[in-house]
């Protein structure tokens, strides 16, 4: 975990988070949240939707971000204001991720950080874009 102060942050600078996706993190995933909407759970029902298998629930992916942005960059004094997130390709397991937060802006006057995220798999396929606004607390 990081705790970087707001006086640390600096435009460009990126951090980095791979998580591997496994059938179990899903099913408890579906346990936790009690979505188990078939493009989740029932693989027939997904390809004839044109989907390769069951595809990896978004927020999970979103919850991988929050793992990003919450002990990496911004880190541990950051407080999620808003996350943005556009799923551009679906996500299949297995899979190893690779999360790249880059910090967009830094505003002393008001304590907060944007975010740039971008969700790739290992192969470079892009998965998902998007911004996150963090305030900053005192260290």
């Amino acid at each position: 975990m990081t705790a970087r102060r707001l006086e640390d942050l600096k435009a460009g600078e990126e951090e980095v988070l791979h998580v591997d996706v496994t059938a179990d993190a899903v099913r408890r995933f579906i346990d936790l949240s009690g979505d188990d909407a078939p493009l989740h759970t029932d693989a027939a029902y997904a390809k004839g939707r044109g989907f390769q298998g069951t595809l990896v629930h978004g927020a999970l992916i979103a919850a991988f971000v929050s793992r990003l942005v919450g002990t990496l960059l911004p880190g541990t004094l950051s407080l999620l204001q808003k996350l943005d997130l556009v799923f551009r390709a679906p996500c299949y397991v297995p899979c190893r991720l690779r999360l790249t937060a880059t910090v967009v802006q830094v505003s002393a006057a008001v304590r907060s950080v944007r975010i740039r995220i971008r969700v790739e798999e290992e192969s470079g396929r892009l998965l998902a874009t998007g911004e996150s606004a963090h305030s900053m607390m005192e260290a």
